[in-house]
C-alpha cells in the first residue's frame, strides 16, 4: 500500500470543501455541524487563518449542559498536524498513525485551510 501512496500526492485526494468553525463559537454549535454533517473534527478558523481543531472527543469531554456557554477555544487542540497539497500521501499515512489522528488539515503556504484529508481518504486512495 506504501508504494501505491508515495506516488499520489494530498491535492488528488483530499477534500475541498471543508466546513470550519471560529474559536468563538460554543462547543454545542461545533457538535451539531459535526453531528448534521458526520463530521469526526472541524478545524478551527480565526482571521482565514488555521487556529487548532475540535473533534467530537473534545466535545464529549464537555459536561452536556456546558455545551451552550463553553467556547471552541477552551477545549480545541491548538497544535494542529498539518499538511500542504503537495506532500505524498505515504509520509501523511506515517504521520497520522504515528500521532492517532484520524483527519489532517491542508494548509496554504499563507496559513488558509484549503482542504481536508482523512483516514478514510487514504484508504480509498489506496485501493485505487
Amino acid at each position: 500500500m506504501a508504494s501505491v501512496l508515495s506516488n499520489i500526492t494530498v491535492a488528488e485526494i483530499m477534500s475541498t470543501k471543508v466546513q470550519t468553525i471560529s474559536s468563538d463559537k460554543t462547543v454545542e454549535q461545533a457538535h451539531n455541524s459535526m453531528e448534521a454533517k458526520g463530521f469526526g473534527g472541524l478545524p478551527v478558523v480565526d482571521d482565514g487563518k488555521l487556529a487548532g481543531i475540535i473533534t467530537r472527543k473534545d466535545v464529549k469531554n464537555v459536561d452536556v449542559e456546558k455545551r451552550a456557554k463553553t467556547k471552541v477555544n477552551a477545549v480545541m487542540t491548538q497544535q494542529v498536524l498539518t499538511t500542504v497539497p503537495e506532500e505524498r500521501v505515504s509520509i501523511v499515512l506515517e504521520k497520522m498513525l504515528k500521532r492517532k489522528v484520524g483527519r489532517m488539515p491542508v494548509i496554504s503556504k499563507t496559513g488558509a485551510v484549503v482542504g481536508m484529508v482523512t483516514l478514510a481518504d487514504i484508504d480509498k486512495a489506496s485501493k485505487t
